[in-house]
Parts: C-alpha cells; sequence; structure tokens
C-alpha cells in the first residue's frame, strides 16, 4: 500500500507533515509515489530541511517569492518539483545517511505558510507535500509557540511520531529542546519516556494537535526502525488516538523499508 493511500489523502490534495522522527522521510516517501508526468507533485517546506538530491526526471525551484506562472511552467517540464526559497550558506559534516530520503550535506530554507497557500489557491490539480515543522533530525520534539507552521489551505496534516522512542532517556540525543519536552511531561534529563507520553502529546491540541487548520483532517504516522513486526505498544498508542476523537487514521510504518506501510487503524 502506497503511504498516501494509507493516510487517505488523494492526489491534487494538500498534506503538511508536523512532529518528529521521520517528517522528511514521509514527505519524501509520498511525494515520489506521487509524482509523474502530467500528474504534478510539489514537495515544499516552511522550515529548513536538508537539500534533496533530485530524481533526474525532477526539478529544484529556489526563490524568495515564487511565480504562480514558473511553477506551473516547471510542474508541467517536470516529473516532481521540490520548492524552497533559499539554498543556506553553510555546509554541514555530520548529516546522517537516509537512503530512502538522499540529501546534500546543505540545507535550504522555506517559504511562509502563506505564500503556500497563495500558490496552493493559484495552482489547482497539483498535489502538495508540505513539511510544516522542524526537529534537527532528532526523534521527539514539543512545539515552541512559533511552532508548527501549518499552511491554511491544506486538506490533510500527518502527525509524525517515533515508537522507538519508548523506554529511551531523556536526552538531547533523542528529543529537540529536550528542556522544553522535560517541561512539558514533568519529567527529569534521564528519566525515561513511556507510551503514555506519546499518547499525551499527541492528542494535545497545544502539542502534536498544534496548528492543525480548522477542517483538515489529521492522520498519525507512528514510525518505527523494525519492518518485520509493529512495536509492541503500537496498537494501544493507535486506539487511544482514535478512541480522543481527534484522529481519523493511525498509520504503523517503518519510513526508511522497502514496503514502508505496516498497519492502518480507523
Amino acid at each position: 500500500m502506497r503511504l498516501l493511500d494509507a493516510l487517505g489523502v488523494s492526489a491534487t490534495q494538500a498534506l503538511a507533515c508536523v512532529g518528529a522522527g521521520g517528517k522528511t522521510t514521509a514527505c519524501w516517501r509520498a511525494w515520489l509515489e506521487c509524482r509523474s508526468p502530467g500528474a504534478p507533485a510539489i514537495f515544499s517546506t516552511t522550515t529548513h530541511i536538508l537539500e534533496p538530491v533530485l530524481p533526474p526526471d525532477s526539478a529544484l525551484y529556489l526563490s524568495r517569492d515564487p511565480d504562480a506562472a514558473r511553477v506551473r511552467s516547471l510542474v508541467r517540464s517536470a516529473a516532481g518539483l521540490i520548492l524552497a526559497a533559499a539554498r543556506l550558506p553553510d555546509v554541514l559534516m555530520d548529516v546522517e545517511p537516509n537512503p530512502v530520503a538522499p540529501s546534500r550535506p546543505v540545507k535550504v530554507s522555506g517559504l511562509q505558510p502563506e505564500q503556500i497557500d497563495r500558490l496552493i489557491e493559484q495552482l489547482p490539480g497539483i498535489t502538495w507535500l508540505v513539511e510544516a515543522d522542524g526537529a534537527r533530525g532528532r526523534s521527539l520534539k514539543v512545539p515552541a509557540a512559533h511552532e508548527p507552521a501549518v499552511p491554511s489551505r491544506v486538506s490533510a496534516v500527518a502527525v509524525v511520531a517515533h515508537l522507538d522512542v519508548i523506554d529511551q532517556p531523556l536526552d538531547e540525543t533523542l528529543a529537540h529542546h529536550a528542556d522544553r519536552v522535560a517541561e512539558y511531561f514533568r519529567m527529569k534529563m534521564g528519566d525515561r519516556v513511556m507510551s503514555r507520553h506519546l499518547t499525551q502529546l499527541l492528542t494535545d491540541p497545544r502539542g502534536g494537535l498544534k496548528g492543525v487548520p480548522a477542517g483538515a483532517r489529521v492522520a498519525a504516522v507512528l514510525n518505527q526502525r523494525q519492518a518485520q513486526q509493529l512495536h509492541p505498544q503500537a496498537e494501544s498508542i493507535a486506539q487511544s488516538l482514535l478512541a480522543s476523537g481527534s484522529y481519523e487514521r493511525v498509520v504503523v510504518a517503518a519510513l526508511r523499508a522497502e514496503h514502508p506501510v505496516l498497519e492502518v487503524f480507523r
């Protein structure tokens, strides 16, 4: 099953990914699934992401004020388009290789949510995959006051969380701004993250559900490294999320595996 199908997102819709633990890989996989000549797909961002290594039939358009006519021309001539504001000057030395979403050791800056809203309105018939949150490669985060930056015109939001944080000690290698995470959960550094913490975060309007536009459908993506069997806590967390009434479906996935979708709960 394609990831987009598991999420219930059809062609020409706009999906934003927030959270931590696999957003870029999820957006990249979804973009690869749906990009093809005559069925344009755009991967964009409102944050900073590593610059993707493009397939040869795709294009990268960098502009702080992208022109709708130029975007339309590019998606007509390329199987897929990556859209961002600018390439940042610093070269990164410690980029972890991601075989599913290969990248260059530089970052690109994102567009403002209002810019993407304008393009979605001006360019109907395009599938949009928007990375709308940043976690600096960490597997757990609690959004800051200014996060996430979700365009208001997206029709669906995928809230990503990594199941492998469960039973791991809270520290800076696990969590983005670990001090903020500790304060949110009322934990101490070194305390172990439990499944109840993920459920709390993902069902909180100030946490995983923060910034979801009114009317947008919401799905959770519970990512894990193990591709052969579900994480022991996957089903119980999925059922808790569905019982909260905030999620339409929960996808358990090994996003770096050849066949990423492991189970869909509705």
